[in-house]
C-alpha cells in the first residue's frame, strides 16, 4: 500500500481554512446578536472595522515607499485612507449616534455613497498603476481634493437625495450604486489582466475582497428601512471585503515580506541583468568566490547547486554557506539579495562574512541575524533588503536551530514524506530593531535538509508556478537519493516543469547528518515523519527577551 505523504504546509492551509470557516460562523452570530442587541451599535462596529483596516494599510503603503517599490500597493493604501475617513463620517452620522444635527436619514447614505465612489475609484486606479513611478504626493493630494469636494457637496446641501423619510431609496441612490457595482466589475477584471504582478494566494485574495464588495453593494441596493436585513448583509459583506483585503495586503505582507510588499522591487531590478554584460568576466570570479564552500565536513553529507537565469547576469542575488563550528556542530545559511550585479555581491560579502563572524563568537541564530540586521541596515542604501536563513546543525543528535529572515521555508525530507519549518522573522536591512524568532526542530537520521531560494518555487510554466507544493512533490519522490545529489535532482524537474526557462536564480542546499544518535532524542518516529516538534523564541535589542515555549514534542526554546 502506497504511504500516505502528509506535507505540513498543505495541512496548516486546511487548518487555516477550517479555523476561517468556524470563525466566520461565529462573527456571522456575534454580529446578528448585536444587531438585535443594539443596531446603531452593530453599525459603528462594522464601521470602525473598516477603518481600522483602511488606515492599517495606509501606514504600511507609505512608510515603505521609499524602499517598496510597489506602485499598487501605495496607491491601494492612500485611497482607502480617505476611504475610512470618510466611512468614519458615515459611521458618526448615522440615526441613532445623535452626532450631527438633526435626524435626517439621507446624510448617513450620502456619506456610504461618497465612500464607496472613493473606494471604486481606488480599486479601479491601483491596476493602471502598476508598473509605473508613482508620485505619492501627487496621489495622496489628489484623494484629498476630491474627498474635500465630496464632503462640501454633502455637507453644503448640493448633493443629490439619497434617501427619503417614509420612501426609502431614491433613484439616484440605487442608479448610483449598480454604477458603482459595474465599476468594481471593472476593477475585477482589471486586476486579473495584471495577474502576473501578484502572488497567486494574493491575487486570489485580492479578487475575493472586489467579489463581496460588489455583492454588498447589490444588497445595499434592496433595503427599505436602514435598519433592516438587507442592510445588515450589506454591512457583513463589507466586513469580509475588508478582511480579504486585509489578509492580503497586510498579514501576508508581514509574514511573508519576500512575496507581496517587495515584489515590484525585485521585478524591476531583475530588469536590469542586460546591462551588466561589460562586467562579465569579472562577474565570473567573484560569483565563484561568493559561492565557494569546503567540498566536505565532519559528520555531515551536503550537495549544493547555483544556477543564473541568464548568462548576462554572471553575480546574483542568491547565495548559500556551509561551515564548521564547535562541538561538532555545522552551521548553514541560504540567502537572497534583492537585486544583482556588484551591489548583490556586496551585500552577499557583508551577509556571509557577518553571519560566521557573529557564530564564530558564540551567537545562536536569532542573535545572529539581529545582529547582522543592525550591520546590514547601517551600511547598504535603503532600497535593498536581503531574505535569509541561517541554522545550526548538531551532527550527532540531528537538533536544528534555526532563523528565518524572510526567506521561502526551509524543507526536511525522508522517504515518508515532507515537512517544513514555519517558524519565520523579517527581512534583513530593510528596518531597524527588530525581533527574530529562534525555532528548533531535529533532522532525523534519514532525513535532509532542504535550503533553496524563490528562483525554485517561482519557476513558471504559463500561468502556473512550481510553487512549495511542487517541491515537495518533487523531495517526495527522490527515492532515497543522497544529499549530494539532491539539488541536482531537484534543479532538473524545475528545468523541465518551466521548459528551459528560468525567470530568477536557483540556489538549492541539502545537508544530511552522518553521525546521528538517539541518545538525547524523545518523541516516537510518527511524531517525527509529522513534524510536529517545531519550537520558537523571539531575540530583540531588549537585554531581557523573553522566551516564548511551544507545547509540542520536541520542542526546545533558545533566548539569546
Amino acid at each position: 500500500m502506497e504511504a500516505l505523504t502528509v506535507d505540513r504546509g498543505a495541512r496548516r492551509r486546511g487548518e487555516d481554512q477550517v479555523d476561517l470557516i468556524a470563525g466566520g460562523f461565529v462573527v456571522v452570530a456575534a454580529l446578528y446578536l448585536l444587531r438585535a442587541y443594539s443596531y446603531p451599535l452593530f453599525h459603528a462596529i462594522s464601521e470602525l472595522f473598516s477603518v481600522v483596516v483602511a488606515v492599517t494599510i495606509f501606514m504600511i503603503a507609505w512608510n515603505t515607499r521609499r524602499i517598496a517599490s510597489n506602485s499598487y500597493f501605495l496607491f491601494l493604501g492612500i485611497g482607502l485612507l480617505f476611504v475610512g475617513l470618510v466611512d468614519g463620517l458615515h459611521a458618526l452620522a448615522y440615526r441613532g449616534m445623535n452626532i450631527f444635527d438633526g435626524n435626517d436619514v439621507d446624510l448617513p447614505t450620502q456619506l456610504w455613497l461618497a465612500a464607496r465612489y472613493l473606494q471604486t475609484a481606488t480599486l479601479v486606479g491601483a491596476p493602471l498603476v502598476i508598473g509605473r513611478v508613482l508620485r505619492g504626493q501627487v496621489v495622496f493630494v489628489a484623494f484629498g481634493v476630491a474627498t474635500a469636494a465630496l464632503l462640501w457637496s454633502i455637507f453644503g446641501g448640493h448633493f443629490p437625495v439619497a434617501f427619503v423619510e417614509g420612501q426609502g431609496l431614491t433613484t439616484f441612490k440605487v442608479g448610483s450604486e449598480y454604477l458603482i457595482s459595474a465599476l468594481l466589475v471593472t476593477a475585477f477584471w482589471l486586476t486579473y489582466f495584471r495577474r502576473d504582478y501578484f502572488e497567486p494566494r494574493v491575487l486570489r485574495l485580492v479578487m475575493l475582497s472586489i467579489a463581496l464588495t460588489v455583492a454588498g453593494e447589490v444588497a445595499f441596493t434592496l433595503y427599505a428601512n436602514p435598519f433592516g436585513l438587507a442592510n445588515f448583509i450589506g454591512h457583513f459583506l463589507k466586513i469580509a471585503a475588508f478582511y480579504f483585503i486585509y489578509k492580503s495586503l497586510v498579514e501576508i505582507t508581514l509574514v511573508q515580506p519576500y512575496g507581496v510588499l517587495f515584489r515590484g522591487l525585485k521585478q524591476s531590478e531583475e530588469a536590469l541583468r542586460d546591462s551588466e554584460q561589460r562586467y562579465r568576466k569579472i562577474a565570473d570570479s567573484l560569483q565563484e568566490s561568493l559561492l565557494s564552500i569546503p567540498s566536505e565536513l565532519p559528520g555531515v553529507e551536503f550537495g549544493h547547486l547555483y544556477r543564473s537565469a541568464t548568462l548576462a547576469t554572471r553575480v546574483g542575488g542568491d547565495f548559500y554557506d556551509i561551515f564548521e563550528l564547535e562541538s561538532g556542530r555545522i552551521g548553514v545559511l541560504m540567502g537572497d539579495v534583492s537585486g544583482k550585479g556588484l551591489r548583490a555581491a556586496a551585500i552577499t560579502s557583508v551577509v556571509k562574512n557577518s553571519v560566521r563572524a557573529y557564530a564564530y563568537n558564540g551567537a545562536g541564530p536569532a542573535e545572529t541575524m539581529r545582529l547582522t540586521n543592525t550591520a546590514l541596515f547601517r551600511t547598504i542604501d535603503q532600497q535593498s533588503f536581503v531574505t535569509a536563513f541561517y541554522g545550526v546543525l548538531d551532527t550527532k543528535t540531528g537538533t536544528l536551530t534555526y532563523c528565518s529572515a524572510g526567506h521561502p521555508p526551509a524543507l526536511i525530507n525522508r522517504a515518508q514524506g515532507t515537512r517544513s519549518l514555519d517558524v519565520r522573522s523579517p527581512v534583513l536591512g530593510a528596518f531597524p530593531d527588530l525581533r527574530f524568532e529562534e525555532g528548533v526542530d531535529t533532522v532525523g537520521e534519514d532525513e535532509i535538509l532542504v535550503l533553496y531560494t524563490d528562483g525554485v518555487t517561482e519557476a513558471r510554466r504559463g500561468a502556473e508556478f512550481f510553487g512549495e507544493e511542487g517541491l515537495v512533490r518533487a523531495l517526495n519522490a527522490l527515492n532515497g537519493a543522497p544529499a549530494s545529489e539532491t539539488p541536482d535532482v531537484l534543479f532538473r524537474r524545475v528545468l523541465s516543469f518551466s521548459q528551459g526557462q528560468l525567470r530568477d536564480d536557483v540556489a538549492i542546499l541539502a545537508v544530511k547528518p552522518t553521525e546521528w544518535t538517539t541518545e538525547v532524542m524523545t518523541g516516537s518516529s510518527a511524531e517525527l515523519d509529522m513534524g510536529d516538534h517545531a519550537g520558537g523564541s523571539e531575540v530583540d535589542d531588549e537585554p531581557n527577551a523573553k522566551s516564548n515555549p511551544q507545547s509540542e514534542a520536541n520542542a526546545v526554546v533558545v533566548t539569546s
